[in-house]
């Protein structure tokens, strides 16, 4: 329960994170990338991942799936926080963990006891009403919480996916999933500079440092 209760707290701080990067107008796309950047870093000081174990049998496909979809999602993440609010965006990613339990009985054939279904359909009605709770913001594009919540509860499922895999540490898995997300964002970041010329601010260093630890400490809690 601890190690749950530190997790929500660092997927808050990184909607902060967002939420002041905001004001100071720094493109999301490149702190999504440093983020990335600082994570694989302080995955291979920290965990010195093991990549040796990894050969053709190494569940590649869900890997590439996941290192192409955490960045998108993170992106959909920021862009949500920005048009609805930390408050919605969070709920999202909590009502994620429906999609999640779907996934770990459907194709995990999980059971459920009769705690964790109560502790669920009791804190659902709260997220739902903080989700209707009326707004100032007259943007109202529910797009962003909606494919936040779609797309966490996906990656919940392929990184239970990941878990199975006996023959890869999980360590070594981030490795390889914070290698190709800092690919995919690096090319988008290129395409954005030399094509919608959006111009390269420092300040997307520091924050992508933030959210690169709290996004690590965020894997160590779950």
């Amino acid at each position: 329960m601890l190690f749950l209760i530190l997790s929500v707290i660092c997927s808050v701080t990184v909607g902060v994170i967002f939420k002041i990067a905001r004001n100071y107008q720094v493109p999301s796309t490149q702190i999504v990338a440093f983020n990335y950047v600082f994570a694989l870093a302080l995955c291979y000081l920290f965990f010195s991942p093991d990549v040796t174990v990894l050969d053709a049998s190494s569940p590649w496909i869900v890997f590439g799936s996941l290192g192409i979809l955490l960045p998108v999602i993170f992106v959909f993440l920021a862009a949500s926080i920005k048009h609805m609010g930390i408050v919605k965006t969070d709920a999202a990613q909590r009502l994620s963990l429906i999609i999640s339990l779907l996934g770990a009985w459907l194709f995990f054939q999980e059971q459920f006891s009769l705690l964790k279904v109560m502790a669920l359909l009791a804190g659902l009605p709260a997220l739902l009403l903080i989700l209707n709770k009326p707004t100032d913001n007259k943007e109202n594009k529910w797009m962003y919480p909606a494919i936040v919540l779609v797309g966490f509860g996906v990656i919940d499922i392929l990184f239970k996916q990941i878990a199975l895999n006996s023959n890869v540490p999980f360590t070594t898995s981030l490795l390889v999933l914070f290698s190709i997300s800092l690919i995919v964002m690096a090319v988008y970041n290129v395409y954005e500079l030399l094509f919608k010329k959006v111009k390269f601010d420092l300040k997307s260093i520091i924050f992508g440092g933030l959210v690169g630890g709290v996004i690590l400490e965020i894997f160590y809690f779950i």
